[in-house]
């Protein structure tokens, strides 16, 4: 359930006024001049919210979220894409920078000169990178920039770290450790604009995604 922070909402123009929105920003990675958004009310979070469900902003230009869509379990994802999509304006753009599954795989097990104990190490290291800090669902480049396009989202394209070619999107992201490995990035950054037609489920999408991932975690598998 969504919770506005009083400050905010005594405001009667509030929250017609934001324009620009940062998911999932935590204590530590507030933008200024954006509106940061949080399903906690750390100090400095302007709006407490679950980017899950329907948002109260409308006619945004930009959204923003830096590892915070890994958190999400891969059908809740496609629920705040939406909704994150439907709350920009046409031509309004998202952009989403989230730990690379290929580079993961990459970096810790593709190794094949490793000796035992190496590979072992790694092998924790792995596990760390889907269980550690909360991951619910590790994101290729492919996967995310399908499933966003599927969504509706057009000119999905890959960025390095930090750049963009909209201006407000450009050295945005806090977290550090970004590397290169094999021509693979450690981390994914994809944007997507909202055209004019709505952002909107694909229930083919949706369908395969359950029948592939979901009802294996479901039943336990």
């Amino acid at each position: 359930m969504s919770v506005s922070v009083p400050h905010l909402t005594s405001d009667p123009a509030y929250p017609q006024t934001v324009r620009k929105v940062q998911v999932g920003c935590g204590p530590h990675a507030l933008l200024e001049g954006w509106c940061n958004t949080d399903i906690r009310a750390f100090s400095g979070v302007d709006h407490v919210m679950d980017a899950t469900e329907p948002w109260p902003f409308t006619g945004l230009t930009h959204v923003f979220g830096e590892h915070f869509i890994e958190h999400l379990e891969i059908d809740d994802a496609i629920e705040f894409l939406v909704h994150a999509g439907t709350s920009l304006a046409p031509g309004g753009r998202i952009r989403l920078s989230t730990p690379n599954l290929a580079w993961v795989m990459a970096a810790h097990l593709t190794h094949g000169e490793a000796d035992v104990d190496e590979r072992i190490q790694n092998t924790i290291a792995l596990n760390r990178g889907f269980h550690g800090w909360g991951h619910r669902f590790l994101w290729t480049a492919e996967m995310l920039t399908g499933v966003m396009a599927s969504l509706g989202y057009e000119q999905v394209e890959l960025y390095d770290y930090g750049h963009s070619r909209d201006s407000e999107l450009a050295r945005l992201e806090r977290h550090g450790n970004y590397s290169v490995l094999d021509s693979l990035p450690s981390v994914i950054i994809a944007e997507g604009v909202r055209g004019s037609t709505a952002i909107s489920h694909n229930p083919s999408i949706s369908a395969w995604i359950d029948h592939e991932f979901l009802r294996h975690v479901r039943s336990g598998h």
